[in-house]
């Protein structure tokens, strides 16, 4: 028997009920009980069995209503538990698809988090660098530091060196200086310029200590030579003067470019070994020297390591002297120790007792254009290279003060002078 069949059946049962719920009385029952009957005795033999069967016991039990649900149920059973393999298929595939796409999801985030990783580890490495450099730097600049405070170490032993010998100087001066008689002050006090015989030979002595060699001494000044060929063609025929011209170094410079020169000092030892070595040096004071020259009379006028002796007014008063005795085109050159060199303007400068004051270079530059060179020029002797620089700046430039030149020069020029 075929579902279709089974479901004609079905329908005809549920059919055959419902006539039966609506009849009001037996008579209707048995007419449709008869009909039925007749209608089972007429259908063909064909497909007989399971039907005829049914439709038998449909007769005999009129009230298959419930029982014919119950058997319509149970023959879509299989329907519906196909459709449920059905839907069971599709759910496995659903899952299988999530399960693939989870898996590549999970690739993909692997993925990433290798990346992520490899990302950390670079960055792990450049922090490790830098920090690497951050302590080499450090430690450049620990090294720094305790070399500059081992300079500053050495700076407090020269001081207190220097101390020792200014007292021990100043404990034989004060028992072999005569009481001066009264009379007006000198006008010049420049160290060289000490009258007392006794403090000639000492200071003679200090110079060969401490001013270096001869030879030294002209090897540094031949830096100014070019100074003196150009004023040969601007100021022709004149004269040079040094003032507190000491053992003779310059002028002898000047004499080999064949300027004609003199020279003027208060130490008498030191004028009598220049006076030996044919050298036009006179005894006297350089300052009222110079006062007394003839207006326009002189090329140059010179004074190395004069001007830190002197007091302030008579230095601005030798300045004045000096541009007034100059002839146009010609220059005055003064030389002194640099304080804007730590080491000179906290201890070498006070190595010489007589020193009054250190002197800056602007300082210098305007008291000679106060004085009328309104054009001049610093030279800087003798500058020191710093070879391990300090890698931080403020150290750096603290230590550079170590290294500026020693010493300096300013040139004031009268009216103009081509070089």
């Amino acid at each position: 028997m075929s579902d279709h069949d089974i479901q004609a059946l079905i329908i005809e049962l549920q059919t055959d009920a419902n006539e039966r719920r609506a009849e009001a009385g037996p008579s209707r029952f048995h007419a449709v009980w008869a009909k039925n009957k007749q209608a089972t005795l007429t259908a063909p033999q064909s497909g007989r069995g399971l039907t005829a069967k049914i439709k038998g016991a449909a007769h005999k039990l009129p009230l298959l209503g419930p029982l014919a649900r119950l058997l319509a149920t149970i023959i879509r059973l299989p329907e519906r538990l196909g459709r449920m393999e059905r839907e069971i298929q599709v759910l496995r595939q659903q899952n299988a698809e999530l399960s693939d796409r989870a898996i590549k999801t999970e690739a993909i985030l692997a993925q990433k988090i290798g990346q992520l990783n490899d990302h950390l580890s670079n960055l792990l490495n450049g922090l490790t660098v830098q920090v690497s450099q951050l302590q080499h730097e450090n430690f450049l600049r620990l090294q720094s530091q305790q070399r500059l405070l081992t300079q500053v170490q050495s700076v407090k032993d020269d001081l207190l060196e220097s101390d020792g010998r200014l007292e021990s100087f100043m404990a034989h001066a004060s028992s072999a200086i005569v009481p001066a008689q009264p009379g007006p002050p000198p006008t010049a006090p420049h160290a060289s310029m000490l009258t007392d015989s006794l403090l000639d030979d000492f200071y003679w002595r200090f110079e060969e200590r401490f001013r270096g060699s001869p030879e030294d001494i002209t090897a540094r000044l031949k830096i100014y030579l070019p100074y003196l060929e150009a004023v040969k063609q601007s100021a022709p025929n004149r004269l040079l003067l040094d003032l507190g011209c000491g053992r003779g170094e310059w002028l002898k410079l000047a004499r080999a470019t064949g300027l004609a020169i003199k020279g003027v000092d208060l130490n008498a030892k030191m004028v009598r070994d220049c006076q030996a070595e044919q050298l036009p040096v006179v005894l006297g004071d350089g300052v009222r020297f110079l006062q007394d020259e003839v207006g326009g009379s002189l090329a140059v006028v010179t004074g190395f390591h004069i001007v830190e002796h002197l007091p302030f007014a008579a230095l601005m008063s030798m300045l004045k002297a000096a541009y007034r005795a100059l002839a146009p085109g010609g220059f005055a050159l003064f030389e002194t120790p640099n304080p804007e060199n730590i080491l000179v303007g906290a201890c070498t400068f006070y190595t010489d007792p007589t020193h009054k004051n250190p002197i800056p270079p602007p300082t210098l530059a305007f008291m000679m254009e106060e004085a009328g060179f309104v054009r001049q020029e610093c030279v800087r002797l003798r500058p020191q290279t710093l070879e391990d620089p300090p890698v931080h700046a403020a150290t750096l430039s603290v230590v550079q003060r170590f290294y500026e030149a020693p010493d300096y020069a300013i040139i004031g020029f009268k009216d103009k002078l081509e070089l």
